[in-house]
């Protein structure tokens, strides 16, 4: 496998652990505990940023592949892939709630997760339009699939230095309305005005990637990310003032440039991340592994009365495995359920 290609797989397998250890330190374990806080609050600045700029890595490295088809084609494709799973996931979430709410059991589960149901058109409402969502983490393909297309259709050509210029000023400026304005926006639209930015930065790192290779280069992004990091921590209660959103930026960029092209490449053997780092495991990871499966392993767990230092990595790992195993031994086996529930069309 080309080295470039490998170290990609690796960062995105390192992205999606990530991910799902962010998802075991639930609130109640971060307040109980300083270090757990800490470890919180970085994992959720991180993880999602890097799949962003990787994936704007790929696609300026695919663009004149995908400049072959035609628009719609493009469209049509990248519906199958992100859209199509976010339907299926949805509705069946949907239904599977509305089913457990009945038990008793997992009633409990359900109400300490906050998944309440509303009737039938307020959810059809807000599987559309991801407004009340009772599933959390299918945000990414829904914002995925937008800046994908808005890249493709809008801001396609970065060779021109007018155009680049144009595409990064309108990214900022949107970045910008985005700081400025969340909090009176749809929570999909202020997220593609948000990761759009890290995308584009995505697509730029590739074309200057051989400045990133450069280890001075990336022992000097590793000291900036420390240094905005720590200074983060100590202003993440103030999140009002006007640099936060700055100094957060700084801090998702550098940390994911540096674990794609530092990092990554010291753990480039590493087989548990090159298995995870594949692009159809890190989808599969990341679909099963909520809203369902870890917080009950969580929730057990935690009625059996053990210390937290030892649920996290229990369910960690068994979350893991247990989306491994339905995956690889139930649902692989039906292509259907492939196609529409993963986006895996061939």
């Amino acid at each position: 496998m080309d080295k470039r290609l490998q170290y990609l797989d690796v960062a995105r397998g390192i992205a999606i652990l990530l991910v799902v250890f962010g998802h075991t330190l639930i609130k109640d374990f971060a307040n109980s505990n300083l270090l757990l806080n800490y470890l919180r609050f970085y994992v959720y600045t991180i993880h999602m940023p890097i799949f962003f700029v990787i994936s704007g890595i790929l696609f300026e490295k695919n663009i004149k592949k995908y400049c072959k088809f035609s628009k719609s084609e493009y469209v049509k494709n990248k519906f199958l892939k992100f859209m199509i799973p976010y339907f299926s996931f949805s509705v069946f979430n949907y239904l599977l709630v509305f089913l457990l709410s009945n038990f008793s059991l997992f009633a409990a589960v359900l109400k300490k997760e906050g998944f309440i149901i509303f009737g039938f058109f307020n959810s059809l409402f807000s599987i559309i339009t991801y407004i009340n969502h009772i599933d959390n983490h299918l945000w990414f393909l829904y914002v995925m699939f937008i800046i994908l297309i808005i890249n493709r259709v809008f801001f396609n050509d970065l060779d021109c230095r007018r155009n680049r210029f144009f595409i990064i000023i309108l990214s900022i400026l949107l970045y910008y309305l985005y700081i400025c304005f969340s909090s009176y926006i749809p929570e999909i639209v202020f997220k593609v005005m948000r990761y759009n930015l890290i995308f584009i930065v995505g697509r730029i790192v590739y074309r200057f990637g051989s400045i990133f290779k450069n280890a001075r280069t990336n022992r000097c992004v590793f000291i900036i990310c420390f240094i905005f990091s720590m200074f983060l921590f100590l202003i993440k209660d103030e999140r009002e003032i006007w640099f936060y959103s700055l100094i957060n930026l700084i801090v998702e960029l550098t940390f994911s440039i540096w674990i794609i092209f530092s990092f990554s490449n010291l753990c480039i053997n590493n087989k548990v991340l090159n298995y995870f780092g594949n692009g159809e495991k890190s989808m599969v990871i990341y679909l099963l592994h909520m809203p369902f499966v870890l917080p009950f392993i969580v929730f057990i767990l935690t009625k059996m009365n053990l210390n937290v230092f030892a649920i996290i990595p229990i369910s960690f790992i068994s979350s893991l495995f247990v989306c491994f195993v339905l995956y690889n031994f139930i649902l692989s086996k039906s292509k259907i359920i492939k196609k529409y529930f993963f986006g895996f069309v061939n």
